[in-house]
């Protein structure tokens, strides 16, 4: 049974198994046929040592080594790596992801987005222009001179934790749209303008304490467990005087 598990987990996250994953449910369920090497660590050691206790058996050494193998012949094509160059913002889209697309969209999202957006920066409303200063993935530091009243849209989804500041002085950011974007009302005018995702409070007291616990757990448990040892130790050393 075991063995049959790490050959069946070999077979389907090699070459050969590529038509079962294009089976949309089989993905979907599975995501990732990396995973099924986890069956490894049950399996694995439970053929070894059956290997060991059985030493005469000559068809289940044959088996083994006939595994292993075949496990090298079907690993030959991954052994090179191959370069892929992407921007930063692409690996927190869905255009990076598999089976996981969608499953971190809000609530308040009513159009899927199918692409990524073509300019990070569009007007909804009104005439202005934008100079960048500093734009990453969590950080917003642009220059926009409005001729007239206008309505920015920042094309990043909305998640708790984003913030922004026109002149040094908080505004609200609007996401009540069907992609769920961030939107800023800008005046008539030159105005600098920064935005920043930064940690809510309910994340950050979850940070604080998964911290009190972490020094709870090296006072009460580690602390104690090497003083254990070290007196241990110093009882042994004096017995032998």
């Amino acid at each position: 049974y075991f063995f049959i598990l790490l050959f069946a987990s070999a077979i389907v996250t090699s070459e050969v198994s590529t038509a079962i994953w294009k089976n949309p449910s089989v993905a979907k369920v599975i995501q990732f046929p990396y995973r099924l090497f986890a069956l490894w660590c049950f399996a694995g050691p439970w053929w070894i040592a059956k290997l060991a206790h059985t030493k005469k058996s000559l068809s289940l050494l044959f088996l083994s080594l006939s595994f292993v193998f075949l496990f090298i012949v079907v690993s030959l094509p991954y052994q090179k790596a191959e370069t892929v160059v992407k921007p930063e913002e692409f690996f927190t889209t869905n255009e990076s992801t598999t089976t996981t697309a969608n499953e971190f969209m809000p609530k308040w999202i009513n159009t899927i987005p199918t692409q990524h957006a073509p300019l990070r920066f569009e007007f909804s409303k009104g005439n202005a222009t934008i100079t960048e200063r500093r734009v990453r993935t969590d950080k917003i530091d642009i220059t926009v001179f409005a001729q007239e009243e206008s309505v920015l849209q920042v094309n990043t989804i909305y998640y708790p934790g984003w913030g922004a500041m026109l002149d040094n002085k908080p505004i609200t950011i609007s996401y009540d749209n069907p992609m769920g974007v961030m939107r800023v009302v800008i005046p008539a005018g030159n105005h600098q303008l920064y935005m920043a995702f930064r940690e809510t409070k309910k994340r950050f007291l979850a940070d604080i304490v998964s911290c009190i616990f972490i020094v709870l757990f090296i006072i009460l448990y580690i602390v104690p467990q090497s003083v254990k040892k070290t007196n241990a130790l110093f009882i042994q050393k004096k017995r032998h005087v």
